[in-house]
């Protein structure tokens, strides 16, 4: 294996490293590339895309020599007509790959009805109509109609144009293999949420998003009672239109259950109480509640509470929080496992970041976010030197500072010859010395 293949096994799985990972196989032998099998299979279906120099190629019968271990099929942005949608529906390739994705393709309800007739998707288990395309409620109440629709394992509608109808066509198929559905960015409102909360079967759901559906409390309240929606391990609901009854609905059904890790309700007004009853929820690994409404009083009681040992990442940018909120949190002994802290445009100054820095915790984070363009000079000079802060702030920090200020840094630390140094020489100086 090659040090450059070896490099990319490492990556997260994501479509680029996927792609480049097929550009270094013709360096593998058989025997080689069979061994890598289990490592490639890492990547999920959905990833797993035919590379764009290999796309044509491969629709028009051509062989490509790894195309076997592609399991996905992306038509990103490509502008089909009816008759060009017809032809590329009845190819028989498409009966090779178990996922298919038209993001972005301008597809509105025929082109959708189109598809539905296509005779080579029985073996499909993921699609993504996502972004660009304005399937509307005609269109997907064609596609659950299909034989193939109740096997899918991923649906990704996001900004597709559907509203309550399509949603209550929707629930009206036993989808017991679904596993992560993405509504977001559609006019769903309360209507459609309350249809949605009427599907029955879906018993391997783990993953909603439905970010920006304008949904009520009352459409979030019918949500939270779905016979599903205890099961969710992931749930990303940011940009609707809840408030403390909604929050509460989904404190109480996600209690109950404690399934629930990633949870994401930027952007509503749910406002502090709300910020004590979600933390309650002790599955928890991430929470972000960034633009709620949270001020200093709710974090301080929220910091006390016994139910944040499992919480490794919490978001709480965009809040009118100061020195008193993030102190509690820095220094909370609940927060055992927090790994990862975002105060990005908060309330925190100048002063306030002195005090940080002052701050002798038990254990430094591996990740914090501070407004580091409203600390000033002064403020950021003293994160940098701080051993209270994480390094990826103290170097936020760092590289904010002009060349003035890190000769003062310089200077402050003790550091020779200084006054020499250029800007990036100068910068690398203080890290090494400072240690991070």
């Amino acid at each position: 294996m090659t040090p450059e293949i070896e490099t990319l096994l490492t990556f997260s799985p994501s479509v680029q490293s996927w792609v480049e990972l097929t550009k270094k196989l013709d360096a593998l032998n058989d025997d080689e590339l069979e061994t890598l099998r289990p490592k490639l299979d890492r990547w999920p279906d959905a990833m797993r895309i035919v590379p764009g120099e290999h796309f044509y190629g491969v629709l028009e019968g051509k062989q490509w020599k790894y195309q076997h271990l592609c399991t996905a099929l992306t038509f990103f942005a490509q502008r089909m007509s009816h008759d060009e949608l017809e032809k590329t529906s009845k190819n028989p390739v498409l009966a090779k790959f178990n996922h298919l994705g038209f993001s972005n393709c301008r597809l509105d309800p025929q082109a959708a009805k189109i598809l539905a007739q296509s005779p080579h998707l029985s073996g499909l288990k993921g699609l993504d109509l996502g972004g660009g395309n304005e399937i509307g409620d005609d269109g997907l109440e064609a596609l659950t109609q299909t034989p193939w629709f109740a096997q899918l394992e991923h649906l990704d509608l996001w900004s597709s144009g559907i509203g309550a109808g399509a949603l209550q066509a929707l629930a009206s198929v036993p989808m017991n293999r679904l596993r992560h559905l993405n509504i977001s960015h559609n006019k769903v409102y309360g209507a459609g949420a309350r249809a949605l909360a009427q599907a029955q079967g879906w018993t391997a759901l783990d993953t909603l998003e439905a970010h920006g559906i304008r949904c009520s409390d009352a459409g979030t309240i019918a949500l939270a009672s779905a016979p599903w929606f205890g099961q969710l391990q992931s749930l990303s609901f940011s940009r609707n239109t809840i408030t403390a009854p909604g929050a509460q609905a989904l404190s109480k059904a996600f209690r109950a259950a404690q399934t629930l890790q990633y949870l994401h309700m930027d952007v509503n007004k749910v406002g502090g109480q709300s910020v004590l009853d979600l933390i309650e929820i002790e599955s928890l690994r991430f929470l972000s509640l960034k633009e709620c409404d949270i001020d200093d009083h709710w974090v301080q009681q929220a910091a006390k509470s016994k139910a944040l040992g499992n919480l490794k990442e919490l978001r709480l940018g965009a809040n009118p929080i100061g020195i008193k909120g993030a102190k509690a949190l820095l220094m909370s002994t609940r927060l055992k496992s927090l790994e990862s802290l975002s105060l990005f445009q908060t309330s925190l100054g100048a002063k306030d970041a002195q005090v940080l820095a002052g701050l002798k915790p038990k254990r430094v984070l591996k990740e914090c976010y501070l407004p580091t363009s409203a600390m000033g000079f002064h403020g950021n000079m003293q994160i940098v030197m701080s051993q209270a802060i994480s390094a990826d702030q103290r170097q936020r920090s760092l590289e904010s500072l002009g060349v003035s200020d890190l000769k003062a840094t310089a200077k402050a630390i003790g550091l020779k010859g200084y006054s020499k140094l250029k800007r990036g020489d100068l910068r690398a100086k203080i890290k090494e010395t400072l240690g991070f």
